[in-house]
């Protein structure tokens, strides 16, 4: 899932100030306007806070997904 479905999930609207990207950025230590930017394809995410948020998303964000030149593009098999 990427950071604009997981908002969208959550409730929240994925424009800046949603409230998904404002607790998911509390959860992984970073901004809400750095999680809208990832979202919108203008920021990509560090390696490390990659980790992050596929942490604080409970796996729902995958690092995977977010940096595969990183982590590999690992298929889910569940």
């Amino acid at each position: 899932m990427n950071l604009l479905d997981y908002a969208l999930a959550q409730g929240g609207t994925g424009k800046p100030g949603c409230q998904a990207f404002v607790d998911l950025a509390r959860r992984a230590d970073c901004s809400p306007d750095t999680l809208y930017l990832i979202a919108l394809g203008h920021k990509r995410a560090g390696p490390k806070l990659a980790r992050k948020i596929d942490e604080a998303s409970d796996g729902q964000v995958r690092r995977e997904d977010l940096r595969p030149d990183v982590f590999g593009d690992v298929q889910n098999d569940s």
